[in-house]
């Protein structure tokens, strides 16, 4: 995704990774021809460079001055502050900004498959990814089946605890873990699995909250973490309702009828959508990311 959002760009291009990302956390690409990256660490302001530039090729200017184009993936608030700074110089910017992708869950879903995907899903990477599902709306009439097929999925993937599961990922730094605890708090509903943190390790253990109540601070910024709110609905015009008012989701995923999901998908505004599946489809080398 980095380096087809740096090639949508033009020739050269920067690549912002995150005001959360350790020093020496920088990913591993490799380019060849004419086609420059720059890479940038940050720390608390997303534009206080504090790591100096990595260079591919012969690129030496200063990215912000005279780029070709800005790739960039922050969140919404970052973002207007990159497209502030870019448009300065005229800068082209390509802006990747995750955010609160829903899933959708009917009664006529296969509730097992669902969950399992879910699970996966949301825990991959141990839910650090922008494509991630952020919470899950589900119809009351299966709210308690579901819930339970997705704590015995969590289980079966990486066993009890799951943070001794030599595939379950750390929390990228300790603030971003203090963030997620946050939402285990009680304030943001109760947890009805896992909440198990280890401090030591930077771990959050897969953690399933009901009772969320929609203004809680769960359900205001992208969770970017393993914390699953399960919210519940009677009507589904009143999720697509709520999909509408807020910002625009990177991702929608929708787990029923193909018929019922594709109104769905025609009734909402995403980056990307898709029907019975989570993550996935992005991996689609054919299929356009983004919207």
């Amino acid at each position: 995704v980095l380096a087809a959002a740096g090639y949508s760009t033009g020739p050269s291009a920067e690549i912002y990774l995150g005001d959360e990302r350790p020093v020496g956390a920088l990913p591993a690409i490799q380019m060849r021809g004419e086609f420059d990256i720059i890479f940038r660490q940050t720390e608390n302001d997303p534009l206080d460079h504090y790591e100096t530039r990595y260079r591919i090729n012969d690129f030496n200017r200063e990215i912000w001055m005279e780029p070709n184009g800005l790739a960039e993936l922050p969140r919404e608030r970052v973002g207007r502050e990159v497209m502030r700074k870019a448009a300065e110089h005229l800068t082209p910017v390509s802006l990747e900004l995750g955010g609160k992708s829903p899933c959708i869950i009917a009664a006529d879903a296969d509730l097992r498959v669902a969950a399992r995907r879910v699970a996966w899903g949301k825990t991959f990477n141990a839910g650090q990814t922008c494509i991630a599902p952020d919470h899950v709306w589900v119809e009351r009439l299966v709210a308690d089946k579901f819930v339970e097929y997705l704590a015995e999925a969590l289980d079966d993937i990486y066993g009890i605890p799951a943070m001794e599961s030599t595939q379950y990922p750390h929390i990228i730094t300790r603030r971003a873990l203090d963030r997620l605890v946050g939402y285990t708090d009680g304030s943001s509903g109760r947890v009805v699995y896992g909440g198990g943190v280890d401090n030591e390790r930077l771990m959050l253990a897969p953690t399933v909250l009901r009772e969320v109540p929609i203004d809680s601070p769960v359900m205001q910024d992208e969770i970017f973490g393993p914390v699953i709110p399960v919210l519940e609905y009677d009507r589904v015009e009143d999720v697509i309702d709520y999909v509408n008012k807020n910002p625009k989701p990177l991702a929608l995923y929708y787990f029923g009828r193909k018929s019922d999901g594709r109104e769905v998908i025609t009734r909402t505004s995403s980056g990307g959508a898709c029907i019975n599946d989570v993550v996935m489809p992005f991996a689609a080398l054919n299929a356009p990311f983004g919207g």
